[in-house]
C-alpha cells in the first residue's frame, strides 16, 4: 500500500525521488505498526500537501516580492 501512495505522489510531483524513498520506509513502517498510524500519516500527507498547494499563485507571489 505505501508503495502505492509514493508512486501516484512522485508521479503527480507531490513527492521528490529522496522524498519518495523516505515516504516509502516510514510508510512501511507505520502499515507495519497497523491501520491506525497508516492513516494518521496518509491524513497528514493529503492534508499537508492540499494545504501546500492551496493558492500557490499567491504565496508564489508574495515570496518573489511581487
Amino acid at each position: 500500500m505505501a508503495a502505492v501512495i509514493v508512486v501516484v505522489a512522485h508521479i503527480r510531483g507531490s513527492l521528490s525521488k529522496s522524498g519518495a524513498l523516505a515516504a516509502f520506509a516510514l510508510g512501511s513502517i507505520c502499515f507495519a505498526a497497523g491501520w491506525g498510524w497508516a492513516a494518521m500519516l496518509i491524513i497528514f500527507f493529503v492534508s499537508g500537501t492540499l494545504l501546500s498547494r492551496f493558492d500557490a499563485e499567491r504565496k508564489a507571489e508574495r515570496v518573489s516580492g511581487g
